[in-house]
């Protein structure tokens, strides 16, 4: 990059004339910097002061410096040349911390999702295993999200044909449909529990209870419902 540097500013020669011989090599020093490292900016800083005091500073063909103005001119290049690759150095430090953050952030995250998938797993086979009839519902519209083998069972559908389906549609209650909002507030601060006939998917009518409770996150808002239903047999 110096090599460039001092071509570059050589074909210039002619429109500057003497004036400005570190301004390129300021250029090679932040490029070099970035492309390189901060040693190999050191060096470019080092090379750029001998191309300028050999090829382009008074005398020429010599490595003298010349003069008080040389000597200010030589000491300010270098001032500036080391204070760019400092500059450097710690955005390159603060590039490779964020880099090294992101890094750890993305592990810890696969991790979680990991182990979420994992938690997630074990609470449906401990969902799908329980020997009582249970559901989850949208808390919002109490449509079925999730149901076990038991629920299937009492209602005669399956959990695909439920996930289509709200609630208050299984049962055909239209007021359970409009009161819902209130029911999901109600049971906020006590589960509820009410007796319906259920209509199967074949057409016959079961006598059940429906027990309903909040499932709510770290600050009490209802995420999930919780719907068990019971077959009330016939005597």
């Amino acid at each position: 990059m110096v090599g460039l540097a001092l071509g570059i500013r050589w074909l210039l020669e002619p429109v500057l004339q003497g004036k400005l011989p570190y301004s390129f090599f300021y250029v090679s020093i932040i490029v070099t910097a970035w492309i390189a490292g901060i040693w190999e900016a050191v060096l470019a800083v080092v090379l750029g002061f001998l191309a300028a005091e050999f090829f382009l500073i008074e005398p020429r063909w010599s490595l003298a410096v010349s003069g008080a103005d040389g000597w200010l001119g030589g000491l300010l290049y270098f001032f500036i040349g080391l204070a760019i690759v400092w500059f450097s150095k710690s955005e390159q430090a603060a590039r490779l911390r964020e880099l090294t953050t992101a890094v750890e952030a993305r592990k810890r995250q696969e991790e979680l999702e990991h182990e979420l998938k994992g938690n997630e797993g074990r609470y449906r086979k401990l969902f799908e295993s329980c020997p009582l009839a249970q559901a989850e519902l949208d808390a919002t519209t109490g449509d079925f999200l999730l149901v076990n083998s038991k629920f299937s069972e009492i209602t005669g559908y399956s959990s695909t044909e439920l996930s289509h389906k709200s609630l208050a549609e299984l049962l055909q209650d239209e007021k359970l449909k409009t009161d819902w909002a209130a029911i999901r507030q109600s049971i906020r601060e006590h589960p509820c529990s009410v007796e319906r006939h259920s209509i199967r998917k074949d057409g016959t009518t079961r006598r059940v209870r429906l027990r309903l409770a909040p499932v709510q996150d770290s600050n009490t808002r209802i995420q999930r419902v919780l719907a068990i239903l019971e077959h009330i047999p016939d005597f």
